[in-house]
């Protein structure tokens, strides 16, 4: 494989990575949990699932009665 192409996908998944960890860090915060949750995004393949996961089944403190 060129190296260009593998630093070429490598630079596009860093980048789509810091594009969707902002916003995510901001919903963590505003739903009452830790924002650096949020940096397990980074993590290839299972990451996303996690950080989805984390938000859809955990309790949000910040909801008004816990849950939203």
């Amino acid at each position: 494989m060129n190296p260009f192409v593998l630093l070429a996908v490598l630079g596009g998944y860093a980048l789509f990575c810091v594009l969707m960890i902002v916003p995510l860090w901001r919903v963590y915060g505003r739903a009452g949990l830790t924002p650096g949750l949020s940096l397990l995004f980074a993590v290839p393949v299972a990451g996303p699932l996690v950080v989805l996961l984390l938000l859809a089944f955990n309790d949000w403190p910040a909801a008004p009665g816990g849950r939203s």
